[in-house]
C-alpha cells in the first residue's frame, strides 16, 4: 500500500472545515480551521435524552428504523482524504469517546481460526491454511493495517492450527507404521 503525501487534509470525525496534518504515516493532533472557511459557531453539547417507549397498552411495536451500515446521513460531511487516495485507506483520526476506529485491511482472524479448527475433521489441510492466514493477520496487526483487538484470536488460530497438524502428522506415521508391519506379517 502506498501513503499519501503529507499535508493539511480533513480527517473524518473531525468537525466541518477544519484540517489536519497527514505526516505520511500519521494524523497530529488537533485538527484546525480551514483558511477561508468561517469557524463553526460553538454549540454547546447536548444531553443524552433516554430511549422513549411506547404506550404499554398501545398494541403495537415500537418503529425500527433501517441500519445505516455506516452510510453517511443526508446532508453529513463525507470524508475527504489525499489527492488520489480513497478515505477508506487510511488510519482516520479518533473523534473522540466511543469512536469508531477504521483500519486499512479487514480482519481475517475469525476465518483462520474456522479453518484450524475444521483441520482436524479434514485430514490436517485446512489447518495449514488456517496457520497461514493466522500469521498473516498477525503481520498486518504488527503493521498497524488491522484491528489489534483480533490478535489473541488469530494467535490462537496459529496454535490451534499447528497442533491439529501435527496430530494428523503423527496419525499418518502410525497408519503407515501400522501398514508396514501389517503388509510385513503376511
Amino acid at each position: 500500500m502506498s501513503s499519501a503525501d503529507p499535508g493539511w487534509y480533513h480527517a473524518e470525525g473531525d468537525p466541518p472545515n477544519t484540517e489536519r496534518y497527514w505526516d505520511g504515516t500519521q494524523w497530529t493532533d488537533g485538527p484546525r480551521p480551514i483558511v477561508g472557511f468561517p469557524e463553526p459557531p460553538t454549540t454547546p453539547p447536548v444531553p443524552p435524552q433516554p430511549p422513549t417507549m411506547p404506550p404499554i397498552d398501545s398494541g403495537s411495536p415500537p418503529p425500527i428504523s433501517p441500519p445505516s451500515f455506516g452510510a453517511p446521513s443526508p446532508g453529513q460531511n463525507m470524508p475527504q482524504g489525499p489527492p488520489g487516495f480513497p478515505p477508506q485507506g487510511l488510519p482516520m483520526a479518533s473523534a473522540g469517546r466511543g469512536a469508531q476506529t477504521f483500519y486499512a485491511e479487514s480482519s481475517r482472524a475469525t476465518t483462520a481460526l474456522i479453518l484450524s479448527c475444521v483441520g482436524l475433521f479434514c485430514c490436517g489441510l485446512p489447518a495449514l491454511f488456517g496457520i497461514f492466514i493466522g500469521r498473516q493477520e498477525q503481520k498486518g496487526i504488527r503493521a498497524g493495517l488491522r484491528d489489534p483487538s483480533k490478535e489473541g484470536m488469530a494467535t490462537a488460530a496459529v496454535v490451534i492450527g499447528a497442533a491439529v497438524a501435527a496430530l494428523w502428522v503423527v496419525a499418518g506415521g502410525f497408519a503407515v507404521l501400522g501398514l508396514a508391519v501389517g503388509a510385513g506379517s503376511n
